[in-house]
């Protein structure tokens, strides 16, 4: 209570110093003009009580601060608040993505400086309100990370083994265990999620980051990568969606397979534009397919099983003509020799489909 009250008068010196002085030089005034009876001893005695009280109250009270209110502070400006005030935070955050629900000391405590204030921290996505109000001074935007769970059936892999891209079919029925995204930093993990179908969304998610995501599925592999939620879909600025495949932990390990173009003469063709389907031409995917001056695909396709796949070869002729056909993929322990898809494409748009085994007469 002793230090309160000596921060109060401190503070009130303080702030009321230019007051003060012109009270000295009134009473000054008075001592010189009106009561000239009042002795220069009396006079420098009240002048001396009242220097030696301000500087002994600015003394004691020099190493002491009232804790500020730090509530509803991004972390960041309670630091500078904090700082301001010869204290010091307790965490070390990302000060842009959390805020101050809790405090201690509280707000108007009288501390010594240096005194650490411990702050509860909550994230901005969390509170609707708060969230629109940060958004707005700092230019932070919240959304939705929306994942597709798939079950994997086929990759696109270069010569080296990197993916180039994956393929598979809905997980409808698929049973999450555990699943979370963190941010490549590691100060934001999201674990609040809903599953509906296939679609697996987080929400409240700070949108222009990257982030890790971690899925555990019944009877699938654990699934980890990086997604990057910086691409929004244009038509909603704040959803960020992706598909993501699944491998089955009874699924037989990948194995690499290709295919080969030709024309009726027996030459190879380079087709630099070859799109692929799984579901019968419904959904075409181009940009990752073609063959190369041997006929043979660039990129072989790794599959778990026999499989059945679409090809549309984007005028190889030059003439406008489009093919399109199935072909059959041959999981690689069930091959036999010669067993890999040939196509032969004639330039008036016919097209047959074979093997290399009849192709080559074997």
């Amino acid at each position: 209570m002793l230090l309160q009250n000596l921060y109060a008068i401190n503070s009130f010196l303080t702030d009321n110093v230019g007051y003060i002085s012109g009270f000295i030089g009134i009473f000054s005034f008075i001592k010189f003009f009106v009561c000239k009876k009042i002795s220069e001893k009396v006079f420098h005695i009240v002048i001396t009580i009242i220097a030696i009280l301000f500087a002994a109250v600015n003394i004691a009270m020099a190493d002491y601060t009232e804790v500020p209110d730090l509530t509803n502070l991004t972390y960041t400006h309670a630091c500078e608040q904090l700082s301001e005030y010869g204290l010091t935070p307790s965490l070390a955050r990302d000060g842009t993505n959390y805020y101050v629900v809790a405090q201690s000391p509280l707000p108007g405590e009288l501390v010594k400086k240096g005194t650490t204030v411990e702050m509860n921290l909550e994230p901005i996505s969390s509170n609707p309100e708060f969230r629109k109000q940060v958004e707005g001074a700092l230019g932070l935007s919240y959304g939705e990370i929306t994942v597709s769970l798939n079950h994997l059936y086929a990759t696109v892999k270069d010569d080296s083994g990197n993916e180039i891209t994956c393929f598979g079919e809905p997980l409808d029925d698929i049973v999450i265990q555990d699943a979370y995204l963190e941010s490549i930093d590691g100060q934001l993990r999201y674990t609040e999620y809903s599953l509906s179908g296939n679609q697996l969304t987080f929400s409240n998610v700070l949108i222009g980051t990257s982030y890790k995501i971690n899925i555990v599925a019944e009877n699938y592999e654990v699934f980890s990568d990086t997604i990057a939620a910086e691409s929004v879909n244009p038509l909603d600025q704040d959803v960020v969606s992706r598909n993501i495949n699944l491998s089955s932990q009874s699924d037989p390990v990948q194995l690499p397979t290709y295919f080969s173009i030709f024309d009726v003469n027996g030459q190879p063709l380079a087709c630099s534009d070859i799109q692929l389907s799984w579901d019968e031409g419904t959904t075409w995917r181009g940009d990752v397919l073609s063959t190369d001056q041997t006929g043979n695909s660039v990129y072989d396709i790794w599959i778990s099983e026999d499989q059945s796949l679409w090809l549309n070869v984007i005028d190889p002729f030059g003439n406008g003509n489009d093919f399109t056909f199935q072909i059959d993929l041959i999981y690689l322990q069930n091959a036999e020799a010669g067993s890999s898809p040939v196509a032969i494409l004639s330039p008036d748009g016919d097209v047959t489909v074979t093997n290399t085994a009849e192709y080559y007469n074997y």
